[in-house]
């Protein structure tokens, strides 16, 4: 493990202490991780809902408004057109909460993606036609459904996209609008982030309401972007860092049914904090699979009804608690059978378990060892991937440099996917091994920590846990701030390590070679962490030659 140091001119950071009454702490870091000017560090530190950017700057909302104000007016019959995960369930309760409380003529289709695979499908689309649906209205996908697009037009059926991956078709869809903030440059967000600003620019131009006024009427509205905006890991800085703080507000204030029925189940209080979003509603949001189109998790999400859905809400819990459970088991069975010594500069496993597991097992291995890892599993007569890789390499590109080979393909830079031929297959393990050894050096290879600041002692009990506290929630993007201590004495406790010098216990990552170092003695280095519950962990330590 090596340790990287950030640093900067004082000078530097001079000129902003001047004029910014922030922590030297705390603005040294931002600093260094790419915050900069004064209006970004204003919005970090400081930022509301008021402070996010305006809707209409999203590239094409005018025109997604505008059609859809048509729709209200001419009693249209629109289908929001979501996704299996999350984010695209919390997306598409969003958009469907919000047309319905405007009376629109709305209902919602969430593909299988084990029978209808990801984004529009040609079939389902005539099926709606023949309904006599006039609206189509995506979210947290289409961006690269071109051909679907076209379908959906020579039908009459008129599509508006909102989506938030990466372009990866050579050409946009030929939709009425496509609202995608990766088009028009602006933040990051989810696809739960992308339908909330829809919805918000919806309420401005049809309900002539200001934003402020949206934000305070549709509080759901926004814990529930919070929860997909969590959910789908994109990076919690600018906008979606403030559609998350004033999410988890909501939600400390008023609570949510999911975690009143879970805390009933268990017998025991959930505090509705950040950690009860991670690891309640997301898992159980996470474990609604579609039915003919059909989630039971929309119900619960755009009722907020504890009472009603009880039963609903506990089987969900029940299939999460489960799918946690085979995670685990199943990501220790590909360990156990893995030779890594086998693999290059990137990591391709060919297995034959669920698909809906293979993200986490690729991220778990990826975490290990600090390698592109994809996993590819059968489906359906195809084969689909998932993939996971290090802040160092774009998987995202890599599968756009071979798209011949996919049947489709999309995602993100760290996390992406597709499905291909089994033919194909051979083709592309030897295609990615040999992108993998052009494009990732050796010196990618090893693992890093990145220290953010170096502390004294007697910060431990203020300066540590204030910055902590200021600077969460953490997440992709906004990782919990890394300290230095040096020159201390540490033993070991039941929890972990016990700081000898203030009785401080820090919670151990399981570091046997920080464990060795305690045993034998004297003074160490240690680098730390703190949790979302502010607790400090160990992340390495390095014994002083004495």
């Amino acid at each position: 493990m090596r340790w990287k140091f950030t640093d900067m001119d004082d000078t530097y950071l001079e000129g902003y202490l001047s004029t910014l009454n922030v922590d030297r702490t705390i603005l040294k870091i931002l600093l260094n991780r790419g915050i900069k000017g004064r209006d970004e560090i204003f919005k970090y530190l400081y930022g509301t809902m008021e402070h996010l950017v305006d809707s209409f700057e999203i590239n094409e909302m005018g025109k997604g408004v505008d059609r859809v104000i048509q729709a209200l007016e001419n009693n249209e019959r629109i289908i929001i057109w979501g996704d299996e995960d999350a984010d695209g369930m919390t997306a598409t309760a969003i958009l469907y909460k919000f047309l319905k409380d405007i009376r629109a003529n709305v209902s919602y289709f969430i593909p299988s993606r084990s029978e209808h695979g990801i984004g529009l499908n040609e079939k389902v689309i005539d099926y709606y036609a023949d309904k006599g649906v006039n609206l189509i209205i995506t979210v947290d996908c289409g961006i690269s459904d071109v051909d679907e697009v076209d379908h959906a037009n020579a039908r009459g059926v008129d599509v508006i996209v909102t989506d938030h991956h990466n372009i990866t078709h050579t050409s946009l869809p030929n939709a009425v609008a496509r609202i995608n903030p990766v088009i028009s440059k602006n933040d990051k967000y989810s696809g739960a982030g992308v339908a909330f600003r829809f919805a918000e620019a919806i309420a401005k131009k049809y309900l002539n309401l200001s934003s402020s006024q949206f934000y305070s009427v549709q509080k759901e509205l926004v814990m529930i972007a919070a929860f997909g905006t969590i959910a789908d890991k994109v990076p919690l800085v600018g906008d979606n860092r403030i559609i998350v703080k004033r999410g988890i507000e909501i939600f400390k204030e008023h609570g949510f049914c999911i975690t009143k029925v879970i805390s009933k189940l268990l017998d025991t209080t959930i505090i509705d904090n950040f950690q009860a979003i991670h690891n309640f509603i997301i898992p159980i949001i996470s474990s609604s699979k579609s039915v003919k189109g059909k989630v039971q998790i929309i119900n619960v999400l755009v009722s907020n009804d504890g009472n009603s859905y009880q039963k609903e809400i506990i089987d969900l819990y029940k299939k999460s608690s489960e799918w946690q459970s085979n995670a685990k088991e199943i990501f220790n069975s590909y360990m156990a059978k893995l030779d890594m010594e086998k693999f290059g500069k990137i990591i391709i496993i060919q297995g034959n378990t669920d698909r809906m597991y293979s993200g986490y097992v690729a991220s778990k291995i990826k975490d290990i060892t600090n390698k592109p890892v994809i996993i590819i599993t059968p489906n359906n007569g195809d084969f689909v991937a998932e993939g996971r890789c290090p802040k160092y390499f774009d998987l995202a590109m890599m599968f756009k440099s071979m798209s011949d080979l996919f049947v489709n393909f999309g995602g993100h830079k760290y996390a992406a996917g597709f499905t291909i031929k089994k033919e194909k297959v051979s083709d592309f393990i030897e295609r990615a091994n040999r992108y993998a050894e052009e494009n990732i050096s050796e010196e990618d290879l090893i693992s890093n920590i990145t220290i953010d600041a170096k502390i004294d002692i007697k910060d431990m009990s203020n300066s540590v846990f204030k910055t902590a506290r200021i600077m969460s929630p953490f997440g992709e993007g906004n990782q919990p701030p890394v300290f230095l201590l040096n020159n201390v004495h540490l033993q070991e406790h039941i929890f972990g390590y016990e700081l000898m010098e203030n009785g401080i216990i820090f919670v151990s990552g399981d570091n046997n070679r920080c464990r060795k170092s305690i045993n034998s003695g004297g003074l160490a280095d240690i680098v730390f962490t703190v949790d979302i519950d502010n607790k400090p962990i160990v992340l390495d330590c390095k014994k002083i030659k004495q």
